[in-house]
């Protein structure tokens, strides 16, 4: 086999966290964020991949898409794409409700 079948592919993945309900902690990150990112962490390092960047909306709806974190996620992901082998992942929830037109 050649050396570039035998080579591992390195995963890059950008992990999303969302919250819709206000946080009870004031301007405190909540710990459902908090685990969120701890959990998709472990998860990504127990498969070797390298965690890209990790964007945040704690607070706010899923009904539209006007949210800081999603929107700077999709920006930058326009600048600078994941790798073409890499996988997108929102593995605990979704990244929007049903929007209502």
């Amino acid at each position: 086999m050649t050396k570039a079948r035998n080579a591992i592919a390195t995963f890059y993945v950008a992990i999303y966290l969302r919250l819709s309900r206000d946080d009870q902690n004031g301007s405190a990150e909540s710990m459902s964020i908090s685990n969120q990112r701890d959990m998709l962490i472990e998860y990504c390092e127990e498969r070797g991949w390298k965690v890209y960047d990790i964007y945040i909306d704690d607070g706010f709806t899923g009904t539209n898409f006007e949210r800081p974190g999603f929107q700077r996620m999709i920006v930058g992901l326009k600048i600078n794409p994941l790798p073409a082998n890499s996988p997108l992942y929102d593995i605990l929830y979704p990244i929007s409700r049903t929007i209502a037109s």
